[in-house]
């Protein structure tokens, strides 16, 4: 292949990656709903654009009911509650793909600054092979393009001896609103 030719489409690559993710992960949409919890991150989503508050205690729960409780994926069930108002089921879907299909881009975008364009291109490529199997209607997927943003601002700073930037504070702020892990720390 010439050079001119595999620069004309150096820029392409990483939305020619994404478009083909998000058309596939549509197209399997039936398979990104089969976690059921998908129905309780909804429900939650809607007690807390109805309450506006975050639940405090478990509503939802069987064996639970009543029991302390703190949703750390409060921003994510808000989402998914809006998107499903919007479009129904299609909605979650779509947004799960769009999340996923955005790190993808990123990713691509951000292997092209480092790798020609095969590497680049068999390294995203992989990855979305490897996700592919976790990407569902949840709130971790939402974190997805957070989550190569982040491990790109960590292998800049170790590049360059020095710690990440205090710029990436908001989008770890965000991430623990999508996705946090502050469950764990209360038992």
């Amino acid at each position: 292949m010439n050079s001119g030719r595999s620069d004309y489409l150096r820029p392409w690559l990483p939305l020619l990656l994404a478009a083909t993710a998000y058309l596939t992960i549509v197209a399997r949409g039936t398979f990104l709903l089969k976690d059921a919890d998908i129905y309780w991150h909804i429900m939650v989503g809607q007690w807390i654009v109805d309450h506006r508050a975050v639940p405090h205690a478990d509503m939802f729960s069987f064996t639970m009911r009543g029991a302390p409780w703190i949703t750390s994926e409060w921003l994510s069930e808000v989402l998914f509650f809006v998107a499903y108002k919007l479009t129904g089921w299609t909605g979650p879907v779509m947004l799960a793909a769009l999340s996923a299909s955005a790190a993808y881009y990123l990713l691509a975008l951000l292997l092209l600054k480092r790798l020609p364009n095969i590497p680049a291109a068999i390294l995203a490529s992989a990855a979305i092979v490897m996700t592919s199997f976790h990407v569902f209607t949840r709130p971790h997927v939402l974190v997805f393009p957070l989550m190569v943003i982040w491990a790109d601002a960590l292998v800049s700073a170790s590049d360059e001896r020095r710690a990440p930037s205090l710029v990436y504070l908001p989008l770890v702020t965000l991430w623990a609103n999508l996705h946090g892990a502050s469950r764990w720390l209360w038992r």
